[in-house]
């Protein structure tokens, strides 16, 4: 099913009775319309949205002709067409709005004098109308298809093949890591070149790409946020070197929205997991058999090579783009949610913080860190004998400086006499000292 394009509206033979295409070189008649208006005031370029039919018999440049090509480029820049109406107030289109419109790929088409706009409005509203009413019903049996599909089965890669059916476009989905979750090959598209995409997005992502058209470009890239109750949880990406038509976007943000569910079962239940697996540690059940406890944390992605740190941080609004940003520069980690706080134990750095190459960034980052943020760091510790001792400072460190309102960054190894203070405040002899 394709938009409702200016070409469509010339075979209608009503349209044509009353109006006259004047540009040439078929200009503009691949433009989409989605909305048709009638305007006369001469800044009407600042009231449309984009995809306008513009209906107008030009009076306001008819008494003011020296500001019409000024104006008529500024609305050139957003609409889809124009009909100008002669034989009221002016006689003929200027050659020059004429020109203009051919540049910028407008169609201009000439209104004759006896036509009323509000017939022309109602033959193409009802194509419009028509067409969305068609979109329902085809994005109806859409989500009753991609629906049935999500409940049979436990990956997004059946998902991922309707949608690449139904959009002619290779479509697959990127973690949070940009890992690969699943994909639909074509034959443009191995596995080889969807590896060299996930990298290659990876390399130009910003976090504050522009989404307003719904979704974020990169190149050909067409990306949809699949995302969680707080932050996204992976990318579905369509491949196409072309503008989504409103039908392939609408099909798309459906099968992001199943692909959510999904990804936020699965991390739901990786997330209840690994609590169960940092819990169980923290109670000593691990403590004969730290070989078990790195083994189970491998097979959750943790790669050990050079020994762990571990950060906390408030768990607040900004939690994940801390997160996040953090995951850009080190290989592994994992992540322990709870209520007040974040807890990431990193893996495979070879150096202590203020070495690594996120540390340096994070603290130079205003955007990143804001002024009420509180962020512990530990030294790294070689193996997970001093993984338990290290997290308990840490965690302390983390209580004393939000105990007294301190935020900013701070290494737990450089408070252990707070910390050794605030573990004696119940005590007679701390009492007695204040």
């Amino acid at each position: 099913m394709n938009n409702i394009v200016v070409g469509d509206l010339i075979q209608i033979k009503s349209f044509n009775e009353q109006l006259k295409l004047v540009t040439k070189n078929n200009a503009g008649i691949n433009k989409t319309v989605s909305h048709v208006t009638i305007m006369e005031a001469p800044d009407f370029y600042e009231w449309v949205t984009g995809g306008e039919f513009v209906l107008t018999t030009w009076y306001a440049f008819s008494i003011n002709p020296s500001i019409q090509i000024e104006n008529f480029k500024k609305l050139a820049h957003n609409i889809s067409a124009i009909g100008i109406k002669t034989g009221r107030f002016i006689q003929e289109i200027p050659q020059e709005i004429i020109s203009i419109a051919e540049e910028y790929n407008i169609a201009v088409f000439e209104v004759a004098t006896q036509a009323k706009f509000r017939e022309i409005v109602q033959i193409i509203s009802s194509e419009i109308q028509n067409y969305q009413t068609n979109l329902l019903i085809s994005m109806n049996d859409y989500y009753q298809e991609i629906m049935h599909l999500s409940l049979c089965s436990d990956n997004v890669a059946p998902l991922l093949s309707l949608l690449t059916q139904k959009t002619n476009s290779c479509c697959f989905c990127l973690g949070i890591k940009y890992d690969i979750l699943g994909y639909k090959s074509t034959q443009m598209h191995s596995r080889e070149h969807i590896i060299s995409y996930a990298e290659y997005i990876k390399k130009h992502w910003q976090t504050n790409m522009d989404s307003s058209i719904g979704y974020l470009n990169i190149d050909m890239f067409h990306i949809f946020l699949c995302q969680g109750s707080s932050a996204p949880l992976g990318l579905l990406v369509i491949i196409n070197k072309d503008i989504l038509t409103e039908e392939h976007r609408l099909l798309s943000q459906q099968t992001a929205s199943f692909i959510s569910l999904k990804l936020l079962d699965n991390y739901e239940t990786k997330q209840k997991e690994l609590a169960n697996l940092w819990n169980r540690f923290l109670s000593g059940k691990y403590k004969e058999r730290l070989s078990d406890f790195e083994q189970q944390l491998h097979e959750y992605g943790l790669q050990i090579n050079d020994g762990y740190t571990i950060i906390i941080f408030k768990n607040n609004d900004r939690s994940y783009k801390l997160a996040n940003f953090i995951e850009q520069y080190i290989s592994s980690n994992l992540i322990f949610s709870y209520a007040d706080k974040i807890i990431m134990l990193v893996a495979g750095d070879k150096h202590s913080a203020p070495d690594n190459e996120w540390f340096q960034k994070i603290n130079k980052n205003n955007s990143i860190i804001q002024k009420n943020d509180l962020i512990i760091i530990s030294p790294r510790i070689k193996n997970a004998t001093k993984l338990f001792d290290s997290y308990i400072i840490s965690k302390n460190t983390f209580r004393f400086f939000k105990r007294y309102c301190f935020n900013g960054i701070f290494f737990s190894d450089n408070y252990l006499l707070a910390n050794m203070l605030l573990q004696s405040s119940d005590t007679a002899e701390y009492i007695h000292l204040q």
